[in-house]
């Protein structure tokens, strides 16, 4: 790095990005934090904030956790997920702050996991705001079971990721409502899908699922990642996946006035491979701006009933 450069400046745009990627395991946690070039300590936590976080305990506050001085993000992430409090990060380098932004996740709850309310998750995340996972991948899995009876009411964001996200391979998701999502989004507001490989010992199912009252659309924001401007342009609004089995599905009262004047995404896909028994779409509604996108893409052999 440069010897013009330092991480209390606040502006890094001059300098050139080279990315760096580890893995944080710490007390039944499994983070990744990307850093880059001009933020400290790049390589990895440092040793200071490593002893810190290893003593820290919130006691019984019930105000909010201020990390000044913030970083990529992992003090204040790692301490928001140890203990479900809410941290406010405070960061004057700008590119530390737009690390920290693609640093943070949403709620993922992995199976098994029954009779559970999630609601008001606001602001932005670099993956699902909340993930419904009955079944991980071989790296991340740490449990596996059915996942039901779960509500999720409230989702709001102005440039997210994937506002929620049913995951089965192997095990059951069922008995689910999902409420009042707000916002735009670069992947998908709702979808159902799964981890690879896909195996016929272990069947997606995601049944009885209720979604109600989505006003979304693609994100409108001009700084978008390469890596996320294929799905920002094709991935539907609410998608089912190939290879999903989904029964007993029903859709209500979704109102996209869509935002990206250059998007060609469909508000709602079903996959070639994917079936889904007993759909009910209702009262959806599009405001495409006068042009000629797709309401319901059905690549599939599902039938569905709109009303």
């Amino acid at each position: 790095m440069s010897n013009n450069y330092h991480y209390y400046q606040k502006e890094q745009s001059d300098l050139h990005s080279n990315p760096n990627t580890f893995d944080f395991n710490f007390k039944g946690l499994n983070l990744k934090y990307t850093t880059d070039d001009g933020v400290f300590s790049k390589k990895y936590i440092d040793y200071g904030s490593f002893v810190m976080l290893n003593n820290f305990e919130p006691n019984n506050l019930e105000y909010p956790i201020l990390d000044m001085g913030a970083g990529y993000g992992a003090l204040g992430i790692t301490i928001s997920k140890l203990f479900n409090k809410e941290v406010h990060m405070c960061e004057i380098n700008s590119r530390a702050y737009d690390l920290i932004k693609h640093n943070m996740d949403g709620v993922h709850i992995q199976g098994p996991a029954r009779f559970g309310k999630i609601h008001n998750i606001f602001g932005n995340a670099n993956d699902d705001h909340v993930a419904l996972c009955a079944n991980g991948t071989i790296r991340s899995e740490i449990t596996r079971g059915d996942i039901e009876d779960v509500d999720i009411d409230g989702v709001y964001c102005d440039n997210g990721y994937t506002g929620v996200r049913l995951l089965s391979r192997g095990d059951a998701i069922r008995n689910i409502s999902i409420n009042n999502i707000h916002g735009e989004f670069r992947y998908y507001a709702i979808s159902f899908t799964h981890h690879y490989p896909l195996r016929d010992d272990m069947p997606v199912l995601l049944e009885n699922v209720r979604i109600s009252n989505v006003f979304a659309s693609k994100s409108s924001a001009t700084n978008i990642k390469e890596e996320h401007k294929y799905h920002l342009n094709h991935g539907a609004l609410i998608w089912f996946e190939n290879g999903v089995n989904c029964y007993n599905v029903n859709i209500e009262n979704v109102y996209r006035n869509e935002r990206n004047l250059t998007t060609n995404a469909p508000t709602i896909r079903i996959s070639e491979t994917a079936n889904v028994n007993n759909l009910t779409i209702r009262n959806l509604n599009n405001d495409f701006k006068g042009r000629d996108l797709v309401s319901i893409e059905n690549l599939s052999n599902s039938k569905y009933e709109l009303n």
